[in-house]
C-alpha cells in the first residue's frame, strides 16, 4: 500500500475506524516505512496534546471548585468551634450566675433577718423589695417561709420583667440568724433563659461543626485519591 494510502488512513486508525484488514496493512506498513511512522506519532502527539488542552479547560476550573468547596466547609467548622466556645462560656457564665444570685440572696436575707423579725415581713417589704429591684434583675419570684414550710411570710413577683417567655429556675436555700440558727426557707425563681439559650447554640454549633468537618475530611480524601489517577 502505497504511502499517500497510508496517510490518508492514519486518522481513521488513531481513532479506530478501520477494518482488521487496513489496520494490518497500516502496521505492516509503518514498520517498514519510517516516514509514516513519523507521520503517525505526529498525529497521536498533537492528538495527546490537543485532549490535554481540553482537559485542563475543564478540570481545572473543577479543581478550583471543588477547592473553594472544600474551604467552605472548614471555614464553617472552624467558625462553628469559635461559636462553640463563645457559647460554652456563656452558658458556663450563666449558669454560675444563677447559683451566685441565690447565695449572695441568702447572704442579703440574713443581714435582714439579724435587723429584722423574719417572720413580721411588714418590718422589711420595703427594704427588701427595693434591694430585689435594684440588686436582682434576673430574680423573677421570691417566697420565704416558715422552716415548717406551714406558713408563707413574705412573697415578691417581678413586675419589670415583661418577658412573655420567661424560662426559670426555682432553688431554695436556708435563712438563718446572727447564732447561725436556722429561721426559715426561701425559694427563688431565676432567669433562666440564658443558660436554655446558651445550651441550644452549643448544641447546634456543635451539630454543624461535625457536620462541616466531616463533610471536609471526605471532600480532601476524595480529591487527594481522585489526584493519583
Amino acid at each position: 500500500m502505497k504511502c499517500e494510502i497510508i496517510k490518508d488512513l492514519l486518522p481513521s486508525y488513531i481513532d479506530n475506524l478501520t477494518s482488521d484488514e487496513s489496520n494490518k496493512e497500516i502496521e505492516d506498513h509503518i514498520i517498514t516505512c519510517s516516514k509514516c511512522k513519523s507521520e503517525l506519532d505526529s498525529m497521536k502527539q498533537d492528538i495527546n496534546i490537543e485532549t490535554l488542552e481540553i482537559n485542563k479547560k475543564y478540570i481545572n476550573p473543577l479543581k478550583k471548585f471543588d477547592k473553594k468547596y472544600r474551604n467552605v466547609f472548614k471555614n464553617i467548622s472552624i467558625c462553628s468551634l469559635i461559636i462553640y466556645l463563645i457559647a460554652l462560656y456563656y452558658t458556663q457564665y450563666s449558669f454560675n450566675d444563677v447559683y451566685d444570685t441565690r447565695d449572695r440572696l441568702a447572704i442579703d436575707l440574713q443581714t435582714i433577718s439579724e435587723n429584722h423579725d423574719i417572720k413580721n415581713s411588714n418590718s422589711y417589704s420595703t427594704e427588701l423589695q427595693k434591694l430585689l429591684n435594684q440588686n436582682y434583675k434576673n430574680v423573677l419570684s421570691l417566697e420565704i417561709h416558715r422552716t415548717d414550710y406551714k406558713n408563707i411570710l413574705y412573697t415578691y413577683k417581678n413586675k419589670s420583667n415583661t418577658d412573655t417567655n420567661i424560662i426559670s429556675t426555682n432553688i431554695s436555700a436556708d435563712i438563718f440568724n446572727k447564732q447561725k440558727k436556722n429561721i426559715g426557707m426561701f425559694h427563688v425563681g431565676i432567669d433562666y433563659k440564658p443558660v436554655i439559650i446558651g445550651n441550644t447554640i452549643l448544641k447546634y454549633s456543635a451539630l454543624i461543626g461535625w457536620i462541616s468537618l466531616i463533610t471536609y475530611i471526605v471532600l480532601l480524601l476524595k480529591s487527594k485519591f481522585a489526584s493519583k489517577f
